[in-house]
């Protein structure tokens, strides 16, 4: 079995276009050609250094964001329902780092903040 990571319209290209036999994605996609059914459900944890406390979205921002291909869409989604009022992965967040990934490899980082 082969395996790759990429942003979900990616990986549903690719099952659209017989590149894939199944995809996991969030959020649930939508597409009418595609069969989909729940198949976990995952909690999340929010991982900062030890030295900070996060009260707020303004502990966040000052922290930053360490993006990923979908990091943007599923901080929108995931941080604005903890976070009421704040837009997730928006110019608030600064993005410090993204990972490149490549299939059945660690992360490697790009640091942004050395930019």
């Amino acid at each position: 079995m082969r395996h790759w990571f990429g942003p979900t319209t990616e990986v549903i290209d690719a099952v659209l276009d017989n590149r894939a036999e199944l995809e996991l994605a969030t959020p649930r996609p939508e597409d009418p050609r595609l069969a989909v059914s729940l198949f976990v459900r995952e909690e999340l944890e929010l991982v900062v250094p030890a030295s900070e406390r996060v009260q707020g979205w303004d502990d966040l921002a000052r922290l930053g964001f360490i993006d990923h291909p979908d990091g943007h869409d599923n901080a929108t989604r995931l941080l604005s329902r903890c976070f009421p009022g704040n837009l997730g992965a928006s110019p608030s967040l600064e993005v410090r780092a993204t990972p490149r990934c490549r299939a059945g490899e660690d992360p490697e980082f790009s640091d942004h903040s050395a930019a």
